[in-house]
């Protein structure tokens, strides 16, 4: 099954493509950080939105007392104005994305922080919008976490990642437990395993076990749903779609 999405997009305002692969935090142990499958595969799940200009600000500290001066009197916007709206009541900000969204019913979208991206001084929250009747520009809402500290978004950073659901097939799911020890012919839990990834690492290499579905003596446990994720952008703008 594949998605169906359609944004529709203010100029100059928010920018969505394909989620990168790259993270600062990884680009500085470019030798392991991306070898790990896992990670890698996270990372790039769904569309990020990112800005063309960079955004910064500061917040003194100060929440507002609710009664007349509220929290959006004690966060000052040094850059980026129109990219981002300060909510006075619920002590938050709203990254002014620009993009509505439409999908079928049976799909939603979850809107969350990138993954495996930390962004310093912020936090960001997870929502889903039903987008086969929200029309709205989708938001993305962040949390400051220090005060007296200037907070900066580089122009580019990507802040909210776009990932369709069907909540429709979720549903009614169920999980089931069991104790681990009932695993039947799990490589993983094998002493002589656990010792080929110790002397790999003692040589500083990568065993490659998850990435390429085997076990330590190469033999075949199965497959990945999927090795690489392709995803899309086709701008329709001038198209008259």
């Amino acid at each position: 099954m594949t998605y169906n999405i359609k944004a529709y997009i203010k100029n100059g305002l928010g920018i969505i493509e394909p989620l990168s692969i790259k993270r600062d935090w990884m680009d500085k142990n470019k030798e392991t950080a991306y070898k790990c499958f896992p990670v890698s595969s996270a990372n790039v799940i769904g569309w990020g939105i990112s800005f063309p200009e960079d955004i910064s600000f500061i917040w003194d500290g100060e929440y507002g007392n609710g009664e007349d001066d509220f929290f959006d009197n004690h966060v000052k916007i040094l850059s980026g104005e129109k990219y981002i709206r300060v909510n006075s009541s619920n002590i938050t900000i709203t990254f002014v994305t620009g993009i509505s969204f439409q999908t079928d019913e049976d799909v939603s979208l979850l809107v969350s922080p990138i993954p495996n991206q930390f962004i310093d001084g912020i936090q960001g929250y997870s929502a889903i919008f039903s987008t086969s009747f929200y029309k709205d520009e989708i938001q993305s809402v962040y949390k400051i976490l220090y005060p007296n500290k200037i907070i900066t978004i580089k122009a580019n950073t990507q802040i909210a990642s776009i990932l369709p659901i069907s909540l429709t097939k979720l549903n009614n799911s169920t999980l089931e437990i069991f104790n681990f020890d009932k695993i039947k012919n799990n490589p993983y839990n094998n002493i002589e395993y656990g010792k080929s990834i110790a002397e790999l690492n003692k040589e500083k290499k990568w065993a490659n076990f998850y990435r390429n579905a085997t076990d330590h003596k190469n033999n075949k446990l199965g497959k990945h749903e999927i090795s690489l994720l392709n995803l899309k952008v086709i701008d329709c703008r001038d198209k008259n779609v």
